[in-house]
């Protein structure tokens, strides 16, 4: 434990530490996700401290008892670590030794390395969003063909605006407002359908019962629609191909007497538009304003409308009444259609228009009305993907400021923890354009494998940061200590790591073979070169000096036992490239 006690509870804390900012994510499926994988890390790393050294002292004390083991295998011993004379940490062999010794060679491999991180990072602007049935079910099922041909070609959705909370009897205008708003700047909404709702139904029915004389001007108030404002009633009427088209545009004008009729409040300026366009001989006639019910008696009525005919029952089937009331509104809903998304980049695009006109409206911010756009397929489905990219960089971002600081008690030197905290950050640029160029997408199951990818890049360069820091001699000396030290250990991890992977790629779903073994490989690939390879050759050119831990625990104790205090920094060994 002495040994290894320090490399456990590094990569346990920093594991630790990544799940749980990813546990703060909205999206209910990664943050229980996170939090189970987290409650796993400190499981095992109870199990790799407590249960684990209890097993191999009660294996000793067997050992040491005369017990035979079940399997003997031949074992090579060698010299201690800490036995070695001082020039073995100078004699670093290989292929590493060359290429640390050799300027020319490391400057190759850091342009080497700009050029794969320049590939990796021009796809980060092409990483696209989602997950898709497709993606999911195998090649050769009849779902893969549907799904496909669906996404591919059928686009609409049929989109609810629901309202609460408000007086709908006081608050017509609003409400037409917001739909007109709707569906006239929210991109993909079918603005010629307009939208399917109580509101313009029972104006439609208030007015005919008007024109029938059912209903006299005194019980109603007009409210300007904004689905009136631009529309020309004379727009065909052209006064020189026309001999009479001044007086067909006025009688049209005239025939809206709704809107001047004597007793109206406010009726100066509650009436139709007539007027020339100007340098034209064409007239134009706009009547922005409807009759509706006064508030008083609103509901009145309400029971008779929503039974006549298709437009009540379509009324009925839209709206909630209060409880206990057959007359007043609880709330409505506004049927909209959304046509031609396809990707979810405009789905998204989509969802957070939808929400910034309905939050900007008066509807919701004058009369206090609680409003929300909803479908499962348009807007459930595809609600994690509109912070995702906002979600997975906040998260990436802590868990970096975390691993900074659990690294600098195990590598001892700020500056060698901004080196491995910056080579880290570049791997995880590097994975998230990988992602586009691998044929993936952003979403919870990708944004979870960048957080585990986190703590796997901490243990691939953390161990070998450390062991630069405590080697001897020159930058390149140590770098080439650090890589024939712990170089073929983390080999080793990886070769594991894959091997315990690898059936995963025989899995019959794609899915599974794309987003877990596929990403994977890429996680381990490259923080494998960011380790062994980049992260040596920069600590050759700009490591820090060495730091002298045994001198340091010296120093540490002669403090503890002649003064008491606070124990004094390591020593730091000056070096030279």
């Amino acid at each position: 434990m002495k040994l290894a006690g320090g490399s456990i509870t590094l990569s346990s804390v920093t594991n630790l530490a990544a799940f749980l900012l990813g546990a703060i994510t909205p999206i209910p499926a990664i943050r229980n996700f996170s939090i189970q994988v987290a409650m796993t890390v400190i499981c095992n790393y109870a199990v790799a401290l407590l249960v684990y050294p209890s097993l191999l002292y009660f294996d000793i004390k067997r050992h040491l008892a005369g017990g035979r083991d079940c399997f003997v295998l031949p074992i090579k011993t060698q010299q201690p670590a800490e036995e070695r004379s001082p020039s073995s940490f100078s004699s670093a062999g290989g292929l590493a030794r060359v290429v640390l010794s050799s300027l020319p060679l490391r400057m190759l491999v850091l342009a080497a390395y700009a050029g794969f991180f320049a590939f990796c990072a021009s796809g980060i602007s092409r990483v696209k969003l989602g997950l898709d049935l497709q993606d999911v079910v195998p090649d050769d099922d009849y779902l893969h063909a549907y799904a496909t041909r669906t996404i591919n070609n059928y686009g609409t959705y049929g989109v609810y605006v629901v309202t609460e909370g408000v007086a709908f009897e006081s608050t017509m205008e609003e409400q037409r407002a917001l739909e007109h708003a709707f569906a006239s700047t929210v991109p993909s909404v079918d603005v010629l359908e307009q939208s399917v709702n109580y509101a313009r139904y029972y104006t439609e029915n208030t007015e005919g019962m008007y024109s029938s004389g059912l209903v006299c001007s005194s019980e109603l108030d007009l409210y300007r629609d904004k689905w009136k404002e631009d529309l020309d009633l004379c727009g065909v009427n052209l006064g020189g191909v026309d001999p009479n088209g001044y007086r067909n545009c006025a009688k049209t004008c005239l025939a809206h007497k709704i809107q001047s009729y004597a007793g109206a409040a406010n009726s100066n300026s509650k009436r139709c538009v007539f007027a020339a366009m100007k340098n034209s001989t064409q007239y134009t006639c706009k009547c922005p304003y409807r009759a509706i019910v006064k508030p008083a008696n609103f509901t009145a009525g309400f029971p008779t409308f929503l039974r006549s005919g298709i437009r009540g029952s379509v009324s009925n089937a839209l709206l909630t009444l209060a409880p206990g009331s057959a007359t007043t509104i609880g709330s409505s809903r506004s049927l909209y259609y959304v046509n031609d998304v396809f990707d979810v980049e405009a789905k998204v695009a989509h969802i957070k228009a939808a929400r910034e006109v309905i939050a900007k409206s008066a509807l919701v911010k004058d009369k206090g009305a609680n409003v929300f756009a909803f479908d499962y397929s348009l807007y459930a489905l595809n609600e994690q993907y509109v912070n995702i990219e906002e979600t997975t960089m906040f998260a990436l971002g802590m868990s970096l400021i975390a691993a900074f600081f659990c690294m600098l008690v195990f590598i001892l030197h700020p500056g060698t923890c901004l080196i491995v905290t910056a080579l880290i950050a570049l791997v995880e640029v590097e994975l998230y354009g990988l992602i586009a160029w691998s044929g993936l997408k952003l979403n919870a199951v990708v944004m979870v494998n960048l957080i585990m990818s986190m703590g796997i890049a901490v243990e691939f360069l953390s161990h070998i940061a450390r062991a630069f820091m405590l080697a001897r001699g020159t930058r390149s000396e140590r770098a080439a200590h650090a890589v024939n030290t712990l170089g073929s250990a983390t080999v080793n991890g990886t070769l594991t790591t894959f091997l315990g992977i690898l059936p995963i790629a025989f899995s019959y779903y794609t899915y599974f073979v794309n987003y877990f073994f596929l990403q994977y490989v890429l996680i381990l690939a490259v923080c494998l070169l960011q380790g062994v390879v980049v992260l040596p050759v920069v600590l050759s050119l700009v490591g820090p000096d060495a730091v002298d831990l045994a001198g340091y625990m010296e120093e540490e104790e002669e403090k503890r036992i002649s003064t008491g205090g606070k124990s004094p920094v390591a020593k730091v060994v000056g070096t030279a490239i």
